[in-house]
């Protein structure tokens, strides 16, 4: 549609860096740690969707820890709405942080990395959990089929945009299928080698 011919269009991807150390797949030991990392901004990022996330693991009893890296305009509304759910002393606040803080001091301590948003540019915060290990519950946002990084029950799972339910509903899969964490991790951590 602009007039470039369709052999000079191609897709180039942003590059995650390595990890800093060895990563190992993740398996499900005490509660689940969950990381959402990113703005925290309604209109794209969809933030506000972790107070019903955080509701639904509580009515389903799923132990979790939540940290949540990043800094918006929702960070007060956000903070209000999370300080009136019962698991309120599982959710930490971290601020924004630098790469290498998150390569250090986030990414190696997490599990699973949700992710709420309507449309992406270049994820990069999930593909640098999945360096580590961390396997992605993402929405499926506008591009996520034709960026090709994000296969659902591959190596990361997904549910539809606003689907907070079936968010939630990955996130007890995880848990209670023992063997899927593990497979997940491994595949995440693979599919970001190569080219990426």
């Amino acid at each position: 549609w602009i007039g470039l011919p369709g052999e000079r269009v191609i897709s180039i991807p942003g590059g995650v860096r390595r990890p800093c150390g060895n990563v190992a797949p993740r398996r499900v030991s005490g509660p689940l740690r969950i990381g959402y990392v990113g703005r925290l901004d309604q209109s794209q990022k969809r933030v506000m969707d972790l107070i019903p996330f955080v509701r639904g693991l509580e009515e389903d009893g799923v132990e979790y820890r939540l940290d949540i890296v990043g800094a918006g305009p929702f960070e007060v509304e956000l903070r209000q709405g999370l300080s009136r759910t019962t698991g309120r002393k599982a959710i930490r606040f971290l601020g924004w942080r630098s790469r290498d803080e998150l390569y250090r001091d986030v990414y190696p301590h997490l599990d699973c990395l949700i992710h709420f948003a309507m449309t992406e540019g270049v994820t990069i915060a999930p593909r640098e959990a999945m360096i580590h290990g961390v396997v992605p519950i993402v929405s499926e946002f506008y591009g996520l089929k034709a960026e090709g990084h994000f296969v659902h029950q591959s190596n990361a799972l997904t549910f539809p945009v606003g689907d907070v339910e079936r968010a939630v509903e990955n996130v007890r899969r995880v848990v209670k299928e023992t063997d899927l964490l593990p497979r997940l991790s491994r595949e995440a951590m693979k599919s970001q080698e190569g080219k990426y």
